[in-house]
């Protein structure tokens, strides 16, 4: 668990990244149903949700908007995909640069404080790829 601070933009982006951590669990998700248990109720979902759906529920409920940018060179150039994620919380923008490995960025804006936080994700990762091709 985390402990909170006096930064309102870090513990944001913290809390942000373990929920993406969640839904990178249940992509792998194969068998401990305590594992998949507690990512769902990190991601305040049903235990009855099947982990295949989780992803498409978060981005439903919790993203403002999705963004593809792809480089005009050619799809052989990296892409970006950009979700805004503003349910609950202060301005918060997931970041997956296609050429950047498993990272992912979780930023966070909460007026007085910025706070940038990487997490790497290699499933969580392919499957945004996915989406930007």
């Amino acid at each position: 668990m985390n402990t909170k601070t006096t930064n309102p933009a870090y513990d944001y982006s913290i809390m942000i990244a373990d929920e993406l951590i969640a839904l990178d669990t249940l992509l792998t998700w194969r068998s401990d149903d305590d594992e998949k248990l507690e990512a769902l109720q990190l991601l305040e979902m049903d235990p009855d949700t099947d982990p295949d759906d989780a992803i498409s529920i978060y981005l439903n409920e919790t993203a403002l908007d999705l963004a593809i940018r792809r480089d005009t060179r050619g799809s052989e150039h990296p892409a970006t995909i950009e979700i805004l994620r503003t349910c609950g919380g202060p301005h918060c923008d997931i970041k997956r640069d296609t050429n950047d490995g498993t990272a992912i960025e979780v930023t966070t804006y909460d007026g007085q404080h910025r706070y940038t936080h990487r997490v790497y994700l290699p499933a969580l990762s392919d499957y945004l790829d996915q989406i930007a091709d």
